[in-house]
């Protein structure tokens, strides 16, 4: 799996999203409580074999030091061929986060080779809201 980036930002009140680049972008809960997290993320498929299965997964690294956990897994197969290298996944969950507990989206496709391309932002997002 290979950590998603949201390089760019449209609005973080609380300076919550560290979108520092270089794969370790993240959100950190600034109070504990519960989290909506939405996220759509557009790719596109370049290479030769387009791949058969794309997985996206939630990842939760504790505040606490316990182990980074999978906290929601989104599975598609059989999801692009050579005239069509474009696909959309989204999804939602709601957490319950520790202060401090951080999160982030990991994108994994089987079944291929050549690159993955995260498409503009009017078709990839990632959204925290505290309920």
């Amino acid at each position: 799996f290979q950590q998603v980036p949201f390089d760019n930002e449209v609005y973080d009140q609380g300076n919550n999203y560290d979108n520092t680049t270089g794969g370790s972008e993240y959100f950190e809960a600034p109070s504990a409580g519960f989290y909506r997290i939405d996220y759509s993320l557009g790719i596109i498929f370049n290479g030769s074999n387009m791949g058969n299965r794309l997985d996206l997964i939630i990842q939760k690294d504790p505040f606490s030091g316990a182990q980074n956990a999978t906290l929601a897994r989104n599975v598609a197969t059989g999801i692009v061929s050579s005239t069509d290298p474009s696909f959309q996944m989204s999804g939602s969950l709601i957490i319950s986060a520790a202060q401090g507990d951080r999160f982030w989206l990991e994108a994994n496709r089987t079944g291929s080779n050549g690159t993955i391309s995260i498409a503009n932002s009017t078709n990839s997002h990632l959204t925290f809201t505290k309920l």
